[in-house]
């Protein structure tokens, strides 16, 4: 019988497993059909959950929580994760994650902070009939420069690739 330790950590690993198979597939899929099989929507923003509650300890909420993802230390947590060059935010919030997902199933963390300093960014653009205002991720890297530490949440991830 394995420890509940032991049994997450292959858990941890099987799930990992499975998303690298998973963008793999939808990379052979590109290359065979010539047609993009890029995944976002739905899927890519449960990867990022997955990877928030494992590589940041994340403490997700039921799917399909409104306006938050999760708690890390009594702290509300939006995550977003995207194969594109954006996301869209909606409204503010105390903590946000935003991860880019790589073909290969690592991902890259793109901003790490405080929840409000990019909504207040785009506060001269107008939302969507649904409440979103689309960022890039090239805005949120300079923003994630000006993160200060105690708003970060960290990541015991040694392999995830900053920036």
């Amino acid at each position: 019988m394995m420890s509940s330790g032991l049994a997450k950590k292959v858990m941890n690993k099987e799930v990992k497993n499975l998303i690298g198979q998973i963008l793999k597939a939808s990379g052979r899929l590109t290359l065979l059909t010539k047609r993009p099989f890029t995944l976002d929507g739905h899927m890519v923003g449960s990867i990022g959950e997955a990877y928030a509650q494992e590589d940041y300890s994340v403490r997700l909420y039921p799917p399909s929580h409104q306006d938050h993802d999760g708690t890390w230390n009594g702290r509300e947590v939006q995550v977003k994760a995207t194969q594109r060059n954006s996301v869209e935010l909606k409204g503010p919030s105390d903590l946000l994650l935003v991860l880019k997902i790589n073909p290969d199933g690592s991902y890259k963390e793109i901003y790490n902070g405080d929840g409000n300093a990019p909504w207040q960014c785009l506060a001269h653009r107008k939302a969507t009939p649904a409440g979103y205002i689309r960022i890039s991720l090239k805005r949120l890297r300079a923003l994630n420069t000006q993160v200060r530490e105690e708003d970060k949440i960290p990541c015991r991830n040694s392999r995830n690739s900053l920036g």
